[in-house]
C-alpha cells in the first residue's frame, strides 16, 4: 500500500487465500483527501482506494510552546505561558476548543520538586482555543522564597507537561513602585558578556563616528540587578531615549539622528540606526528611562562626511 505521504504501519504484507488484510497502517499528518494505492507484480495496473481526509487523533500530550519569561516579585510575568494539545503523531489538534489545562507551580529542592502551587496566583487554568492555550495573568506571590521553579501544565486524561527551570530572585527583582526600579541598574553587553556599569558599552573608535552615516557599533544596554550580573526582568513599556551631549553633559539639540527612543526587551536595549548629525569633538550618549540610573557612552569624536 502507497499513499505518496509518510505512512506507518506494515505497508508490504503477503496475501493468504487470495486476500491481503492490512492490519496496523497509519498516517501520522492530517491531510484534507488522501488515496491508498495497492501494487503487486501479480496486479496490473495498480488499484487506487476511494478519497479520504486524515484529521487529527484526539489530544494525547500536552507540549509547552511558550515557557513563562519575566519573572519577578508580585508581578505578572512579562511572557505568559503556552500550551498545545497534541495527538499521538505530534499534531496540533486544531478541533479541540473545549479543553481546560491547569497551571501548577513546583519548587525545586535539591534533587526533587515539590509543589507550591499556593505561591502561584492568577488565573490558573486557561481553554484551549483551536489547540492552544494561554495563561493569562501568572505571577510569583510576595512570600515565595527565592530559587529555582518550574511550571506544570495538566489537563484530565493527558499526561502533564513541566516547563524548564526559571529562577525567582525575590530581593532583587523587587518592583515596589513605577518609579522605584532602584533595585535596577543600567549594565552593558560587550561580545555576550555582561558587565556591571556602562563605561564600556559603547565602543567608539576616535574616528569612527561620520556625520550622516550610523555609528559602525551601535549602543547596546542591558539592565542588571544592582550588584550582580542578573538580567533584570522588567514589564513591558520601559523605554530608553539617547540624546547627544557634550562632555559635560548639555544637551546638543538635533546631533543624533535614527531612532533614538528604544523600548527594552527581556532587559535588553538595542539601538539600531543611531547616526551623528554634526561634527566635533567631545561628545558623549546619554541614555535616560525614568527609574534607572542614567548612563553615558565613552566620549569621542565625530568627523564630517564625504
Amino acid at each position: 500500500a502507497n499513499t505518496g505521504v509518510p505512512i506507518s504501519g506494515a505497508s508490504v504484507i503477503s496475501a493468504v487465500d487470495g486476500t491481503a488484510r492490512f492490519t496496523d497502517l497509519s498516517i501520522d499528518s492530517d491531510i484534507s483527501s488522501v488515496r491508498l494505492v495497492f501494487t503487486s507484480p501479480a496486479l496490473r495496473p495498480s488499484i487506487p482506494s476511494a478519497a479520504f481526509p486524515v484529521v487529527t487523533g484526539p489530544a494525547a500530550s500536552i507540549y509547552i510552546v511558550q515557557p513563562p519569561i519575566g519573572v519577578y516579585l508580585s508581578q505578572p510575568f512579562v511572557i505568559q505561558p503556552a500550551a498545545e494539545l497534541r495527538d499521538t503523531a505530534g499534531n496540533l489538534v486544531t478541533s479541540d476548543s473545549t479543553s481546560t489545562l491547569a497551571a501548577s507551580l513546583e519548587y525545586k529542592t535539591g534533587s526533587t520538586y515539590i509543589d507550591r502551587t499556593d505561591l502561584l496566583e492568577g488565573s490558573k487554568t486557561a481553554q484551549a482555543v483551536y489547540g492552544t492555550a494561554t495563561f493569562m495573568n501568572l505571577q510569583i506571590a510576595a512570600t515565595a522564597p527565592a530559587g529555582l521553579y518550574r511550571l506544570k501544565i495538566s489537563r484530565a486524561g493527558t499526561q502533564a507537561a513541566r516547563s524548564g527551570d526559571f529562577t525567582f530572585t525575590s530581593a532583587g527583582q523587587t518592583l515596589p513602585e513605577v518609579v522605584g526600579w532602584s533595585a535596577a541598574s543600567v549594565g552593558c553587553e560587550v561580545d555576550g558578556a555582561i558587565l556591571p556599569g556602562c563605561d564600556a558599552f559603547l565602543n567608539l573608535d576616535p574616528g569612527a563616528a561620520v556625520v550622516g552615516f550610523n555609528f559602525a557599533h551601535q549602543p547596546r544596554l542591558v539592565l542588571i540587578v544592582a550588584g550582580s550580573t542578573f538580567v533584570f526582568q522588567h514589564p513591558p513599556g520601559v523605554y530608553f531615549t539617547a540624546n547627544l551631549t557634550t562632555f559635560d553633559n548639555e544637551t546638543v539639540p538635533g546631533g543624533l539622528g535614527g531612532s533614538v527612543m528604544v523600548e527594552a526587551f527581556l532587559g535588553r536595549v538595542n539601538f539600531t540606526d543611531l547616526s551623528m548629525l554634526v561634527s566635533g569633538h567631545g561628545f558623549r550618549i546619554r541614555f535616560d528611562s525614568p527609574g534607572f540610573p542614567t548612563s553615558f557612552s565613552p566620549p569621542f569624536r565625530a568627523v564630517p562626511g564625504t
